[in-house]
């Protein structure tokens, strides 16, 4: 994907530990989390999403091209091993 808006690894990484920060800030009203995609979307997903957000410029493709905790290929980023510290830090295997 080409384009600018791509999402920064380690700004990811940072917004998982304020996801189980204000976790731990609000435990007793929380009962989960959920992380919509874990891996990065394919090129045709993303053309279908562009196409029903009707945005077609190049960054907000990229954009939605980098939202995975994953790769495309299932490659690990800062922000899946972070979920899986934080997790582990909690006592959740």
């Amino acid at each position: 994907m080409e384009g600018t808006a791509r999402v920064s690894k380690q700004q990811q990484a940072e917004f998982i530990d304020a996801i189980f920060a204000a976790w731990d800030k609000h435990v007793d009203s929380n009962q989960m989390v959920n992380f919509v995609w874990l891996c990065d979307m394919p090129t045709a997903k993303v053309n279908t999403m562009t196409k029903y957000h009707l945005v077609k410029t190049p960054a907000f493709a990229s954009f939605l091209a980098t939202l995975g905790l994953k790769t495309y290929e299932g490659k690990d980023k800062q922000a899946f091993l972070r979920v899986k510290e934080c997790a582990k830090s909690r006592g959740w295997e």
